[in-house]
């Protein structure tokens, strides 16, 4: 016997009331997932449901007796029969959009310098050819989860601070090269940038403190609509919304201006054309939609259905197979 799935047919519950799956925080936050011990022939056996439907089973490969095993311990469990923690599912999220990123930019001859630092901050890439060099901040949002103002302002701060800091790119042995790109490429929802506060001219026109209140209240008021929600991806969202005034006020503390050229990306190109043929664009924004069409136009198939995997996996997937997303060169 393996850990993983198993017919529920052969599954047999110990006990017939299902309980809630929940963080282990201070609200016990719920993940949307409701679980069942029992047997699946002499091993102990999870099934999780969502919405009253069944969605996995779990089997431990060598534990055959539920002594010892209490409610608490649950986490514990789920990891020992092959699942992973939401906090080790949040994190695969980032590290398969970077392996996919790091693959792209490498068969395309560039080299990739991870957290590359920058001052006190340090974006996610920087991948450099001979003159042409581009700072890459991703986001591995789930599908609908928005990157809004303070994702934004973050790939601003860094272009700053490299106009601002004269030689700084010596730091990465790049001499006398073409002014670098800076890109943001997110799995989430990218807004036009008509939507985004930062490109409207009334709001530049705030002082600091008025656009902090504009930003906490727009993300406040989305809160305030979506309610409080059953599942995990729900929680997870509402918590970036509500820190998107603290994260965009971190972002305009460094001298900050908005550059005179960004450019949302409306449909695919490939990567190296993006960095080295688009000189009157100082930020390149990627839609998740372009960017993975982008694969496709590379024939990067295993990477793009990875792409997809993140976009539309909840976490509780995530939760209940590691291997879901689990992309590997």
């Amino acid at each position: 016997m393996t850990m993983g799935d198993t017919n529920d047919q052969i599954f047999k519950p110990i006990n017939k009331k299902r309980l809630s799956l929940k963080l282990t925080n201070k609200w016990t936050t719920p993940t949307g997932l409701t679980y069942q011990k029992g047997m699946v022939g002499n091993h102990i056996a999870i099934q999780f449901f969502r919405n009253d439907k069944l969605t996995k089973t779990l089997v431990s490969d060598r534990k055959s007796s539920w002594v010892g095993h209490k409610e608490e311990n649950i986490w514990n469990l789920i990891y020992e029969l092959g699942g992973q923690s939401p906090d080790t599912a949040r994190s695969q999220r980032e590290v398969t959009l970077t392996r996919i990123m790091d693959t792209y930019l490498k068969s395309i001859g560039y080299a990739v310098i991870e957290q590359p630092k920058l001052i006190e901050t340090t974006p996610d890439l920087l991948a450099i050819k001979g003159e042409y060099s581009c700072f890459i901040e991703l986001k591995a949002y789930f599908g609908k989860t928005i990157t809004g103002e303070a994702e934004i302002a973050q790939i601003i701060k860094y272009y700053n601070i490299v106009k601002c800091n004269r030689g700084i790119m010596k730091n990465f042995s790049i001499v006398n090269s073409i002014p670098p790109k800076f890109m943001l490429i997110t799995s989430g929802k990218l807004p036009p940038l008509e939507q985004n506060a930062i490109f409207n001219r009334d709001f530049q026109n705030l002082s600091e403190e008025k656009q902090l209140e504009f930003i906490k209240k727009k993300y406040k008021d989305i809160n305030k609509k979506m309610g409080y929600p059953r599942s995990l991806e729900g929680w997870d969202t509402r918590n970036i919304y509500k820190f998107s005034y603290d994260k965009y006020k971190k972002q305009i503390k460094y001298p900050y201006k908005i550059p005179p050229r960004v450019e949302r990306i409306p449909q695919p190109r490939k990567l190296d054309d993006l960095i080295e043929n688009t000189k009157d664009v100082d930020i390149l924004l990627i839609p998740a939609s372009v960017f993975s069409k982008m694969l496709k136009l590379s024939n990067f198939k295993k990477e793009k259905h990875y792409f997809e995997r993140l976009r539309k996996s909840w976490l509780c997937d995530l939760i209940l197979d590691k291997n879901l997303i689990n992309y590997s060169k």
